[in-house]
């Protein structure tokens, strides 16, 4: 039997329900505005102290500009500016990417940068018979590349990314890629690279390292299949 201890799950779909990420872009708009507010009041405060240097060389009777004072606001408004600009865009990207994890769609098999699900494998290959009867996988190209479900799909030619185009339920792997034993065995979303993979009835799918494949062909495959299914089911409800 082949566990994966060493493999890592899905943070955002195991842990994530529905209430707990509207409880996290709230807590991350109340963040956003208290930043605001402390730079408004830091730009406050830089106004008060060099209004109290300007009162403070008149009351001397000095002449020139009081290059000891903090008189910033007044003599250069523009490198202020830039900075209050610069926390506005920060706190923006801020909300941007905490609200495209918190209400990102059905988890898919993909890398962390570029988002290339399944490790770049063509999955409309897997279908084809010589594929199928010498059990190998096909590499795609990101010249050919379909995006779905948040991914991009790499094709190893046109024809291949338009088949998939027209019916990218009928190619896609089971559970968007994510091996199927861990599910089975309740470990949750563990990525795969498309090298490991095998059908199960009319079924395609892929598998973190080849002992969780084997498992399965040894095994009870179908029983496999249904805890696999209920442990999906459960996630993408989240």
């Amino acid at each position: 039997m082949s566990h994966s201890s060493d493999q890592t799950p899905c943070f955002s779909a195991l842990f994530l329900s529905r209430y707990t990420r509207w409880l996290m872009l709230w807590l991350v708009m109340l963040l956003a505005f208290s930043l605001s507010h402390y730079a408004l009041a830091d730009d406050q405060r830089l106004l008060n102290r060099a209004l109290d240097g300007k009162t403070f060389q008149n009351r001397l009777g000095l002449k020139g500009p009081a290059t000891n004072w903090p008189t910033s606001l007044f003599e250069s408004r523009k490198p202020r500016q830039a900075y209050f600009l610069m926390k506005k865009i920060f706190i923006t990207l801020i909300i941007l990417f905490v609200s495209s994890v918190v209400f990102a769609g059905e988890p898919v098999s993909k890398s962390f940068l570029g988002s290339v699900a399944i490790g770049g494998v063509d999955t409309t290959a897997y279908h084809l018979p010589e594929v199928r009867k010498e059990h190998k996988v096909i590499i795609g190209n990101n010249k050919f590349t379909v995006e779905w479900k948040d991914a991009k799909w790499h094709f190893a030619s046109q024809q291949s990314a338009d088949k998939f185009a027209s019916d990218p339920e009928r190619y896609q792997p089971l559970y968007n890629g994510f091996c199927s034993n861990a599910l089975s065995l309740g470990e949750g979303l563990v990525k795969t690279d498309g090298t490991v993979w095998e059908f199960f009835g009319e079924g395609l799918h892929l598998f973190y390292a080849e002992g969780g494949r084997q498992r399965w062909l040894k095994g009870d495959w179908k029983n496999y299949k249904q805890e696999a299914d209920k442990a999906w089911a459960v996630i993408i409800k989240q």
